[in-house]
């Protein structure tokens, strides 16, 4: 009986967490190198699709992106006079880079061994928790919260296009963070500003009479071509 009443709370738990609401509303990033003005990017979150505008010190080439933490697809979309977009996964793309070294120390995951304090604050309604890393490059002091919405999965892609820095590695979303690089002196900071809001499907919708080329599938069908990673580089442009 005991473990009857055990597997049902199990299952009641599991069914509550699924039936929790998803994340949806705009993410303001941040992006600070030291003195440096500093790159600002717009992310409009709606379950698991991400629209992604970079608002200033952005890549002059793409107008938006679109990513599906679910599906794993990533969109670039050009500017107007271009009228091309391109379908990666994310996650292999992100691989992709930092194997074939395209962009100079680009890794995909730090995996930072945060530690929570006991310093807390609250801003816009959310409970943050001051929490710390160090290695030996990197020294981080982070606010983080727990709840929930996509930022972790989306933080190698924001790093790929220069909107975030090394911060990365609690289980809990980081809203803002200051990292030192002990070897270059580098200092870096990132601030993420929460705002909940009903997001139109419209901002997911792939704009028509553009041209779409399947760069996941290239990468998959070309892996062997000596040329392929000048390639992808080329068109991603990160």
């Amino acid at each position: 009986m005991n473990k009857f009443f055990s597997l049902c709370f199990v299952v009641f738990s599991v069914a509550v967490i699924m039936a929790q609401p998803s994340f949806e509303g705009v993410l303001t990033v941040t992006y600070t190198i030291g003195k440096d003005a500093p790159a600002v990017a717009e992310l409009r979150v709606k379950d698991t699709q991400v629209y992604i505008k970079q608002k200033q010190n952005g890549n002059p080439k793409y107008d938006f992106f679109i990513l599906d933490t679910e599906t794993k697809d990533f969109y670039t979309v050009s500017t107007p006079d271009k009228k091309v977009m391109i379908k990666y996964k994310y996650d292999k793309l992100t691989e992709y880079y930092e194997e074939k070294n395209l962009k100079e120390n680009y890794r995909k995951d730090y995996k930072l061994a945060f530690k929570q304090t006991d310093k807390t604050r609250e801003e816009n309604g959310m409970k943050q928790t001051r929490a710390t890393a160090e290695d030996e490059s990197l020294k981080v002091t982070a606010w983080t919260t727990d709840i929930k919405f996509p930022m972790n999965e989306i933080i190698p892609v924001l790093r790929l296009m220069n909107n975030w820095n090394e911060a990365q590695g609690t289980t809990q979303v980081i809203l803002e963070a200051e990292v030192i690089n002990k070897v270059s002196k580098k200092e870096s900071t990132v601030k993420v500003a929460v705002r909940k809001e009903n997001v139109s499907k419209d901002y997911f919708k792939l704009p028509k009479g553009y041209t779409e080329k399947d760069f996941g599938r290239l990468m998959e069908d070309e892996r062997n071509n000596g040329k392929l990673p000048a390639i992808v580089q080329s068109f991603a442009g990160f």
